[in-house]
């Protein structure tokens, strides 16, 4: 049984803005705060254990998994694991997407194929990355380690877990949680969702 380690990427910098809509057209870099959030992570996993460590192609998320890996493994991207394209939301505030859109943001979330506008579809986003995560497993032949974004960890673990796309929203995914995949070389299963990392590895080792 080997597992997949998928976190969610530390705090990005969002320029001095509150609540922005950040998708895979907005690559915002870690806040400082996200800096130490994903530097903090790195203590979990021993220098004498070999990771295979993967992240979307997008800041936030390549500089938690470099993070973590502290120069010990490489930091390999993994197309398909960008988060959602949230369209013409993508870099707004909520406010501003509240404000503009009020119909199409109060539905958000109620099917799976809710659009934001211009932008792309739980669905799409779930399968998309389960197809990039499966492409991997085949060449990884230790455990894995993986960061990649809120809406798109919720996207794909609602699929595994056969959970409705539209209660897929109320998944926790905070900064830097921690999400447990197993694969028994045919399936994968999710054992845990929304963990926060120090809590889980106090009681279990990697």
């Amino acid at each position: 049984m080997r597992k997949i380690y998928l976190f969610r990427h530390a705090e990005p910098d969002f320029g001095g803005k509150q609540h922005v809509c950040l998708g895979c057209r907005t690559d915002a870099p870690l806040s400082e705060v996200g800096m130490e959030q994903a530097a903090s992570l790195a203590k979990f996993f021993p220098d004498d254990k070999k990771f295979c460590v993967y992240s979307s192609f997008m800041a936030r998320a390549k500089q938690t998994a470099e993070a973590v890996s502290r120069g010990r493994w490489e930091v390999m991207e993994l197309p398909g694991i960008e988060e959602q394209d949230c369209g013409v939301w993508d870099g707004l505030s909520f406010d501003e997407i509240k404000l503009r859109w009020p119909k199409e943001y109060a539905s958000r979330g109620e099917g799976y194929e809710l659009l934001p506008p211009g932008g792309e579809g739980l669905q799409d986003c779930a399968e998309r990355g389960l197809v990039a995560i499966s492409g991997i497993l085949d060449d990884a032949d230790d455990d894995i380690i993986i960061v990649a974004h809120s809406g798109i960890n919720r996207a794909m673990i609602s699929v595994l877990l056969d959970i409705p796309m539209s209660r897929s929203r109320s998944m926790p995914q905070a900064y830097v949680s921690l999400n447990i995949i197993e694969w028994d070389g045919e399936s994968l299963k999710p054992t845990h969702v929304g963990l926060d990392a120090a809590e889980y590895f106090a009681k279990e080792s990697v």
